[in-house]
């Protein structure tokens, strides 16, 4: 198939596009700039969806789009809510319309398991995400992307994947596991809410790519959540990587209660790919700042 891909230059991106050249389909990989390793058999487009761009710029065959590509400003609110609303609204809604007048038989999206806010118990596809009032401006874009995706599921199919904290030796470094590799490493504190701090479950990047692939076979309209295997605290994450760094973590306490942030894979298991790669399987794969 001709396949559109979106952040093909990212984390999850740069490791689905090298999947889905290997199950030998057509890849058009959409990069804001040049600055990444290329993926042999990939055709590359330079595109900033921040700045104009129309149709022809984009391949006039496509079978179906993934979008993955998304701001890389969206801590800088408000100096940079434009970069956000253009990379992770606009740019959804031209894609969908380009899907619909294209003809393109799927669409799929990344949306964030974030959107649900916080509960002590594992979030399903069922239950409702939270306010608009309190999602803040980047969890509004995603919300804000995943109502217009909906829109269109009578006219095409729609998948709307919600990952949880995707993990990755290649991931920036300000990012949640790299960033705490790197604390520990260098003796920084590690902050803990409530007695472990939050708990997550972390997906690898190669168990996350493959279940976008699976997603792909999927013949009407979803939603899933994208988690790991494994249920962890911030302090049984820490003290997992202080053990293979040989070092002791420097935990210190914050105010107020942890916040977990867990998904049910229920759906995932049964109908895209059953998870398999645990966070201290991969600490040999990163590398310290």
């Amino acid at each position: 198939m001709n396949i559109l891909l979106t952040g093909v230059n990212g984390l999850l991106g740069s490791s689905l596009a090298s999947l889905l050249v290997k199950k030998n389909h057509n890849v058009y990989g959409i990069a804001r700039d040049d600055n990444y390793e290329k993926i042999k058999k990939v055709k590359y487009i330079k595109l900033d969806f921040s700045r104009r761009w129309g149709f022809k710029d984009l391949p006039s065959k496509i079978d179906i789009i993934i979008h993955l590509a998304q701001s890389n400003q969206f801590r800088n609110f408000p100096d940079k809510a434009s970069d956000v609303f253009k990379v992770n609204i606009e740019s959804t809604a031209r894609l969908l319309d380009f899907c619909y007048k294209s003809e393109v038989k799927k669409f799929i999206y990344t949306s964030s398991g974030g959107v649900y806010g916080n509960s002590k118990r594992p979030f399903s596809e069922k239950e409702s995400i939270i306010t608009p009032g309190e999602l803040g401006y980047y969890l509004g874009s995603k919300a804000s992307s995943e109502t217009l995706i909906e829109s269109y599921s009578s006219h095409f199919t729609t998948i709307i994947l919600r990952p949880f904290f995707i993990y990755g030796p290649r991931q920036n470094r300000s990012m949640l596991v790299p960033r705490m590799i790197d604390n520990i490493a260098n003796g920084n504190p590690i902050f803990l809410q409530g007695r472990n701090g939050i708990r997550i479950n972390p997906i690898y990047v190669d168990d996350a790519a493959l279940s976008v692939y699976k997603s792909m076979q999927i013949k009407k309209s979803e939603i899933y959540n994208i988690g790991g295997p494994e249920i962890l605290s911030i302090k049984e994450i820490a003290e997992g990587i202080s053990s293979y760094l040989k070092t002791e973590p420097n935990f210190q306490k914050i105010p107020g209660p942890a916040l977990d942030l867990i998904s049910d894979i229920t759906k995932m298991k049964k109908e895209l790919h059953s998870p398999e790669i645990k966070i201290f399987d991969t600490l040999n794969f990163f590398k310290t700042s």
